[in-house]
């Protein structure tokens, strides 16, 4: 379980909190009004994110009562019932609208973009054995693209660790990339990604959607790449300001080690769909912080009454 000190957390859960109420309505047509439905989005965050079980969410709530200003703590029967009607793909827009929110307060349009993915051991009662026995352990991949500029996720998707990490990218990410970018007036200036995604189509894509600089190094296989974009880049992969796009990945995976000291290193789901929520959980509430911190380093930028950020 990760540990966050408690005036961080009231602070945290508030501004969670805030973020739900502007996306869930209060209360659902039908059930016992003992708690809002922000209320239970706030605590059952905030359970998935630090690795809390059900049965201490009514502990979490006692905590948090003030904050959220609960009056009934439901049992954790309910949250469990609760926590299973929420898709990922709900999960999956809130991250994005947290992204552009925090992208809206930063004053640079020109965005360079990371894409990796990272892995979570998962630590039920047979992997736990497993790992005591010093086998390898499974383990469950969060496919992410990041902002360099805030850190904030702007798409995150998750997998089984047989998915190959440039499916994500060529089944979803660039074809959302292009509509952000269409929606909010960003403009992508490179994509720096890793060998892994290292495809003809991927690099024209880039190039020809994004209007972007495709810094993805290219491997030899079978020898060295003849004709196509990929032979353009294999050619320039040594200048040095293509090198520093390339080497900007680095980043990633250094606030991958800060991510996964908050969040923790494991997933303890049973089933691929508590896994996928579990560490889309995380990925909302890393959003969450850095929203936090652009809002603490006084940056200010003046909405319009009516201007929403609508995903």
């Amino acid at each position: 379980m990760s540990y966050i000190p408690y005036f961080a957390l009231k602070i945290f859960a508030g501004l969670i909190h805030a973020i739900f109420a502007r996306i869930f309505p209060k209360y659902s047509k039908h059930g016992r009004r003992l708690m809002t439905i922000r209320q239970k989005m706030t605590l059952i965050a905030l359970s998935h994110a630090l690795g809390i079980p059900y049965r201490d969410i009514p502990l979490l709530a006692l905590d948090l009562a003030d904050v959220l200003r609960i009056k009934n703590i439901t049992s954790f029967q309910n949250f469990n019932a609760f926590a299973r009607k929420i898709r990922p793909q709900t999960l999956q827009t809130i991250i994005e609208a947290i992204a552009v929110v925090t992208l809206k307060l930063d004053d640079d349009n020109s965005r360079v973009i990371l894409i990796d993915s990272t892995g979570f051991q998962i630590m039920d009662a047979s992997s736990y054995y497993l790992w005591r026995a010093q086998r390898s352990a499974d383990f469950f991949k969060l496919h992410v693209v990041m902002d360099l500029r805030t850190g904030a996720i702007l798409l995150a998707t998750p997998s089984d660790r047989y998915y190959h990490d440039i499916k994500p990218l060529r089944k979803y990410f660039l074809r959302e990339l292009k509509r952000l970018c269409r929606r909010f007036g960003f403009r992508i200036k490179a994509v720096s990604a890793d060998s892994a995604y290292d495809s003809e189509d991927i690099y024209r894509r880039i190039r020809i959607e994004l209007d972007a600089i495709p810094a993805i190094k290219p491997v030899k296989r079978r020898g060295l790449p003849k004709s196509g974009l990929r032979a353009k880049i294999w050619r320039m992969r040594n200048l040095p300001w293509f090198k520093r796009y390339v080497n900007m990945r680095w980043v990633l995976e250094a606030r991958f080690k800060t991510f996964k000291r908050l969040f923790g290193r494991v997933v303890r789901g049973k089933s691929e769909a508590s896994r996928s929520k579990e560490v889309l959980y995380k990925a909302l509430l890393w959003n969450v912080l850095v929203l936090l911190a652009k809002l603490a380093n006084g940056r200010k930028r003046s909405f319009n009454k009516d201007e929403k950020i609508i995903i």
